[in-house]
């Protein structure tokens, strides 16, 4: 089972620096004017699938797994700022909160099926 986890942690160490390489990147040339609120959406959808990682890993468990999770945890609130330095990015608020939204969502979800599968799939004993 401990094989399973460390390949869930790797993919989120990855998943990590790619999201730190999208925030540092000064102009990949995206436009966000095709959809409205896309951007929003899809900082939702990258803290979700960051966090889903987080929760696929098992308990966090030891000093390193520990820090890079309160990394992930402050990475809203460090993209804002860094796009605060950064020319050519826009700071604003609301991608933090759809940031933050998306781990509590995918919080909700993942303990909400676990609910669900322990109280209503029980197995006759």
């Amino acid at each position: 089972m401990a094989n399973k986890h460390t390949l869930f942690f790797v993919l989120f160490l990855l998943y990590l620096l790619l999201l730190f390489f999208l925030l540092f990147s000064n102009d990949l040339g995206f436009r966000y004017t095709r959809y409205p609120y896309q951007d929003k959406l899809i900082h939702f959808g990258a803290f979700f699938l960051g966090q889903l990682l987080v929760l696929l890993t098992g308990k966090v468990k030891g000093v390193i797994r520990s820090f890079v999770y309160i990394v992930f945890l402050l990475l809203p609130v460090i993209s804002e700022i860094v796009q605060e330095i950064l020319p050519n990015r826009v700071q604003d608020y609301t991608d933090m909160l759809a940031g933050y939204l998306g781990i509590l969502t995918c919080l909700g979800f993942w303990f909400g099926f676990k609910l669900i599968r322990k109280y209503f799939f029980l197995k006759e004993r």
